[in-house]
C-alpha cells in the first residue's frame, strides 16, 4: 500500500512574524531566570553579603520558598518559550505567573514591609506583572498565536497523511 504524501505549510508567515516586542520580553525572561535563580541561591546560602533585614529574610526560606521560586522560573521559562514560539499557550503561562507572583507578594508583604518596600513598590510590581498576560492575550484576540499542532510556514510543515 503506497500512500501519497503531501506537505502543506500552515499559517501565514507574513501575518504571524514575531513582533520586536516579543523578543524584547523573551529576552528579558531569558537573562532574569540565568540571574535571579543563582543569586538566590547564594543570598539563602550567605555567599553574598546582606543588609541584617534580607539576610534574615534569606535565611528564613523553607521548602515552600523553594518551590515558589523553582515554580516562577518554570512558569516564566515555559511563558517565554510560548510566547518566542507564538502559541496561544503562552497566554495559560503567562496567566499562571501572574497568579503565582501575586500569592507570592502577598505571602512576603509582612517581611518586605519590614525590610521598608512600600506598597507603592508592590503596586508597581504588580502592575508590571500584569501586562505579560494583557500582552499575551491582545496578541492572541488579534489572531498573532497559533494553536499548539500549527506551524508558521518556513518554521516546519506540517505532513498530511490522510489522503491517498
Amino acid at each position: 500500500m503506497s500512500q501519497e504524501t503531501r506537505v502543506e505549510p500552515v499559517g501565514d508567515a507574513v501575518a504571524r512574524r514575531r513582533p520586536i516586542l516579543v523578543w524584547v520580553i523573551c529576552a528579558w525572561y531569558a537573562i532574569a531566570i540565568l540571574v535571579a535563580i543563582p543569586a538566590i541561591f547564594l543570598a539563602t546560602s550567605g555567599a553574598i553579603p546582606l543588609p541584617p533585614a534580607a539576610g534574615t529574610f534569606y535565611q528564613s526560606f523553607g521548602l515552600l520558598n523553594y518551590v515558589g521560586v523553582l515554580g516562577s522560573a518554570v512558569l516564566a521559562a515555559l511563558a517565554g518559550i510560548t510566547l518566542f514560539r507564538m502559541r496561544r499557550s503562552a497566554f495559560a503561562y503567562a496567566t499562571a505567573l501572574f497568579v503565582l507572583n501575586v500569592a507570592k507578594t502577598i505571602w512576603y508583604w509582612p517581611s518586605l514591609h519590614a525590610m521598608g518596600y512600600g506598597l507603592g513598590y508592590q503596586a508597581f510590581q504588580m502592575a508590571l506583572s500584569a501586562l505579560l498576560p494583557l500582552y499575551v492575550w491582545r496578541l492572541w484576540a488579534t489572531g498573532r498565536l497559533l494553536p499548539a499542532d500549527q506551524h508558521r510556514a518556513g518554521e516546519r510543515s506540517h505532513v498530511d497523511r490522510s489522503a491517498a
